[in-house]
């Protein structure tokens, strides 16, 4: 389904907000928002949000749970939005140029940003949401992308582009200091920080396959290449297939000529799924316990587990190149190359309402409580305890197996937090909850009674 009124355009970046409606930036357009204007749970309706910068090219973008938003552009800088997308002021001061690649928020609001133009770039932070600037690190170095590690957000990781080949450094203090990871013969495309080891490291390239480092990037060791079974070693993207999904834990990786999947135990690459090769792969995404992948010559295609084949799912021969999964409603936003986004609402309607941290105590243990009320219709609250910040995952699954809610799925601080389930149209019945924190699993059961 395409939106109602979306122009045609080439999507470079997509983002959910805290309400369900889509950002969209555009090369040369601007930034788009989508939403459902007749509450039928279908969005229809797109403008321009930024219309003020038709001529900007959206790099990257981050949305907070309050809403708050920020566009790394390629030619106007940072802007930034306090009212969902309907207006935006230039966050520049400080900065030496205005040609910003990527943009990353910790949980505490602070903001890190790449840049690079005329030999100018580097690192850049802010602590007052972006209304100031302060250089880090790294001013002749042209930074494409910056991950921060989900277990301890002090160690931030910045790739760069140096010359056609590629760079990896490191910040251990919050990005106060840098340090060189050491350098590879192509570009760095995409880091993947393991969400419950934060020695484990991965690195995609356009041209050398993955290299993987078990300590924390000081030493790096190729595990994906021809030699090895990854035929293909241009790699698009790569992803752990998440907790509750039926390949839990297992690396993938989106190449030109098909899905790869990365067996530990024989550290060999094989094809995955019966058609792979005959699709241009350039993104993947776990939804629910679906997979899906976007190609460039054949629209989005599905992994059918029964048949063990890819087939198609919609969309044509339109060019995918970008996915992103709204965790509340697990729904697949899709950007193509030339034809706007595309929605998908095949998914759970079951939603979360957002995590909140209770009480200033650090607890002595991880645990997941009881929730109340229970028996429950529609909402029951889900407490639990976080002893030291980390990635955590808390997820609804009914008595199939099948996941039926996200509810948390990232970073939280030590703490005693709450979730709230809405069940939606869920029937009634008896369902699980599952946490997945600090490298431990819990799970408790919750009736719900309509």
């Amino acid at each position: 389904m395409q939106f109602g009124n979306l122009p045609i355009f080439t999507v470079a970046s997509i983002t959910a907000g805290p309400l369900g409606e889509v950002y969209a930036g555009a090369p040369g357009e601007g930034i788009y928002v989508i939403y459902d204007s007749d509450f039928d749970g279908i969005p229809d309706i797109a403008h321009q949000v930024a219309n003020f910068m038709t001529s900007a090219v959206i790099q990257d973008l981050v949305v907070a749970p309050n809403g708050d938003m920020w566009a790394a552009t390629y030619g106007y800088g940072i802007l930034y939005s306090s009212d969902g997308g309907r207006c935006w002021t230039r966050m520049n001061r400080g900065l030496n140029n205005l040609w910003t690649l990527a943009i990353e928020r910790k949980t505490d609001g602070t903001l890190f940003i790449g840049i690079w133009a005329d030999g100018k770039g580097g690192i850049w932070r802010s602590t007052d949401d972006g209304r100031n600037w302060e250089f880090l690190a790294l001013p002749t170095r042209q930074i494409i992308s910056i991950a921060i590690d989900p277990n301890n957000e002090n160690i931030i990781y910045a790739g760069a582009n140096l010359a056609s080949e590629g760079a990896l450094y490191r910040s251990m203090d919050g990005g106060d200091t840098w340090q060189s990871q050491g350098q590879f013969i192509q570009p760095i495309w995409s880091i993947t920080i393991d969400p419950d080891d934060s020695n484990h490291i991965l690195v995609g390239t356009l041209g050398d396959g993955i290299h993987e480092s078990n300590d924390m990037g000081l030493t790096f060791e190729q595990i994906g290449s021809p030699t090895n079974g990854l035929d293909n070693p241009y790699v698009f993207d790569m992803s752990y297939a998440p907790f509750g999904t039926p390949y839990e834990g297992t690396l993938f990786a989106a190449t030109d000529s098909g899905v790869y999947r990365y067996d530990e135990f024989s550290e060999a690459w094989s094809l995955f799924g019966i058609g792979s090769e005959d699709f241009q792969f350039r993104t993947l995404a776990f939804a629910g316990t679906q997979i899906y992948g976007g190609t460039w010559n054949a629209g989005v295609v599905q992994y059918d587990a029964l048949t063990n084949e890819w087939g198609d799912y919609g969309l044509g021969d339109l060019p995918v190149i970008a996915f992103a999964v709204h965790q509340p409603t697990q729904t697949l936003v899709i950007g193509t190359s030339g034809s706007g986004v595309f929605l998908s609402v095949n998914f759970s309607i079951s939603t979360a309402i957002e995590d909140e941290q209770i009480g200033t105590e650090i607890p002595t243990a991880f645990s997941l409580e009881s929730n109340y009320p229970n028996p429950f219709n529609p909402q029951t609250t889900i407490p639990f305890n976080i002893k030291e910040s980390g990635h955590v995952r808390v997820a609804v699954y009914d008595m199939l197996g099948r996941e039926v809610g996200m509810l948390i799925d990232g970073a939280l601080a030590a703490g005693t937090h709450q979730v709230t389930w809405e069940a939606g149209d869920r029937p009634s019945g008896t369902y699980l909850v599952r946490m997945d924190a600090g490298g431990q699993t819990f799970t408790k059961t919750m009736i719900l009674l309509k």
